[in-house]
């Protein structure tokens, strides 16, 4: 069973949605979706950690005993690194399908930045960069306010993460505009971190990334990170790049 198969049941759980929408708003029924989600999530987690237990004990206790050729140890670590791999490729699987249903909610979560970015975004370069500017500054401050008072420098960064927000929201569908959404997506990533929220810091620095952020010695050298540089998802974006 692969962990991702519980993406599944959302297309059945969607089937039921319009039976309800006399009685709810949109963003009630896709709570409801994802908590169903959530919940199937969390039994196929039991039950794959329970099969993965069980075949380690399998193959451990097959593989202590040595094969004709005499080389029972090398075959047993060979086993566990394979069954290590596999591990690993469920963790990956899990950590991904958790970004895409936070990517959901944050659908709903962002929806009044989105429609501010779309009604009252900026229409021209010159308006964009000057936005770009206006958030910078707000972050600098952000980030010297938060050395001495945490309450007050994570308030200002709600500011300027809602800024850069708004700008890559308006901005992320024109081409031409790359040079401003990218480092807008990078900029949330980096206020987000320095805020001591490490989940939604790495989940911006994909989308960075995934918009064509691609400067990776930046990013690894970047003190804005010292937070998460230890995280999994961190480690396994800047992997083999």
């Amino acid at each position: 069973m692969r962990l991702t198969a519980a993406l599944l049941s959302i297309a059945a759980l969607a089937a039921f949605a319009p039976v309800a929408r006399a009685q709810e708003s949109d963003a009630q029924i896709k709570a409801r979706i994802l908590e169903r989600v959530r919940e199937r999530l969390t039994e196929e987690k039991k039950v794959i950690l329970e099969r993965m237990s069980k075949v380690i004990d399998e193959e451990l206790a097959g593989g202590a005993r040595k094969d004709p050729a005499g080389g029972g140890g090398k075959t047993t670590d060979k086993r566990v690194r394979d069954l290590e791999r596999k591990l690993q490729a469920l963790d990956d699987q899990r950590d991904d399908l958790q970004r895409d249903i936070r990517g959901i909610k944050r659908e709903t979560e962002d929806a009044k930045i989105i429609e501010d970015a779309k009604k009252s975004g900026p229409t021209s370069s010159q308006e964009a960069g000057e936005e770009f500017q206006e958030y910078f500054q707000v972050h600098n401050e952000a980030t010297k306010e938060i050395e001495t008072d945490k309450a007050k420098g994570a308030k200002t960064f709600e500011k300027s993460i809602a800024g850069f927000k708004r700008l890559y929201y308006a901005l992320k569908d024109n081409a031409d505009a790359k040079s401003l959404y990218v480092p807008s997506a990078y900029n949330v990533a980096c206020g987000y971190a320095l805020s001591g929220k490490s989940t939604e810091a790495i989940d911006w620095l994909e989308i960075a990334i995934s918009a064509g952020f691609t400067d990776y010695d930046h990013i690894a050298k970047d003190t804005d990170f010292v937070s998460i540089r230890k995280e999994r998802r961190y480690l396994r974006l800047l992997a083999d790049r």
